[in-house]
Formats: C-alpha cells, sequence, structure tokens
C-alpha cells in the first residue's frame, strides 16, 4: 500500500508512502492545524498515530508536509512509491490516486487526466481532483511518482476540479532523497526556502470571445 489516508482533528487527506518504515509524504493544509497527538495514519490493517516532522510554511502554494508514524509498526503493509527518473512529457497520461469525497473510504479514488502545464516547481494536469485527495501521489502509467497533489485551481467565483496543481518530484526529488538518508529536517527547510511562496499560483488570463 502506497497511499495512506490521514485524520486531523480538522478532517481527513491522502498521504503517499516514502519508506518501509512509515515516512510519509502529504500537504501541509491537512496537517497545520491538527496538534501531534491529533494526526492519525490510516493503512489497510491498522490506525497509527504520527507526528510532523517537517511542513512548508502555512500559505506556501509549494506545499508539503513529511509525517512518521511514532507507533511500533509491525503490519509490513507500506510500500514505498518509485519516483520518477525520466521527464514529464507535456500531454502524457497521469494518474491521482487519494481518499476524496466520503470518510474512510475502504479504497482510494483513482482519477485519470493528461499533464496540461509544467512549471519549474508544479504539475498541472486535468485528473478530477476532489477533497480529501490532497497529499496523495500523482503517477505515470508505471505507477511512478511524478508529484504530490495540493488542489484544484479556484478563482473567485469557481473551482475547476478538472484543473489541479501537483508538486513536481523534479523540484524536491534530491532533497527528499537526502532526508531519508539523513533524516535532518533541515534539508527539507532549505528547499522549502529556496521556492518561491506563490510558485504554484496559476494565472488566468481573459481571451478575447470572437463568436
Amino acid at each position: 500500500q502506497s497511499v495512506v489516508q490521514i485524520f486531523t482533528n480538522r478532517g481527513w487527506g491522502s498521504g503517499t508512502v516514502i519508506t518501509k518504515d512509515g515516512l510519509i509524504l502529504t500537504c501541509a493544509h491537512i496537517v497545520h492545524y491538527g496538534k501531534a497527538r491529533d494526526i492519525f495514519v490510516e493503512t489497510r490493517k491498522k490506525l497509527y498515530t504520527a507526528r510532523v516532522i517537517f511542513s512548508t510554511s502555512y500559505g506556501h502554494t509549494c506545499e508539503l508536509a513529511v509525517l512518521e508514524i511514532t507507533d511500533a509498526y509491525s503490519d509490513n503493509s507500506l510500500i514505498p512509491v518509485r519516483c520518477r527518473n525520466n521527464e514529464v512529457i507535456l500531454g502524457e497520461e497521469v494518474y491521482t490516486v487519494g481518499y476524496c469525497l466520503f470518510d474512510r473510504l475502504v479504497n482510494p479514488t483513482v482519477t485519470r487526466g493528461l499533464v496540461s502545464k509544467l512549471t519549474k516547481h508544479c504539475i498541472i494536469t486535468t485528473c478530477f481532483v476532489h477533497n480529501g485527495t490532497s497529499g496523495g501521489p500523482l503517477l505515470d502509467k508505471n505507477g511512478e511518482l511524478l508529484g504530490i497533489i495540493v488542489s484544484n485551481v479556484k478563482t473567485s467565483k469557481f473551482v475547476y476540479s478538472n484543473v489541479n496543481v501537483n508538486i513536481a518530484i523534479y523540484s524536491f526529488r534530491r532533497s527528499i532523497e537526502n532526508f531519508i538518508i539523513t533524516r535532518d529536517s533541515q534539508i527539507l527547510e532549505n528547499w522549502s526556502t529556496s521556492v518561491p511562496a506563490d510558485a504554484a499560483t496559476i494565472k488566468f488570463s481573459s481571451v478575447p470571445n470572437k463568436l
């Protein structure tokens, strides 16, 4: 199991497993309001308590958090996701995986879409993403990690369910791999401060109506 469900005192979201011993990538907004004792990770076999060992600052659009399962972990059901080595291609088919819409789903929901835009730190796709999917993985057709789901694109009037932002693995891969080896959260702090706080902001331009 590479995707887990995360619960806090404010709601739930999804998480992406990155090590067998219980390190999980997710979004900062899922855990920001939850105190450490109020964070739980549910695998298919058991509910575990967890703590935040890194989180970007609140309001950072490229928001990531790393959780660590603190209970004695023994069910061996966690399978770390494989990271993509090759570059992401505009227009390629991708998949989002997460626990959306309904509390305590038995299995995560999978949606399919295309890569529609690439930036230095983010991947924009046409997958349908709903509440609860944040923190889950964006995968390619081989099941390799391309990014972490953050949110739909929103304006003051609309939420575009089929336009969503994902923090790209090519933005933070080196940092997360070094962190896994050293367990030094300062490595992730350095990544966070190097990324502009509005790096995931999507700007819409008006298009003249020719009809």
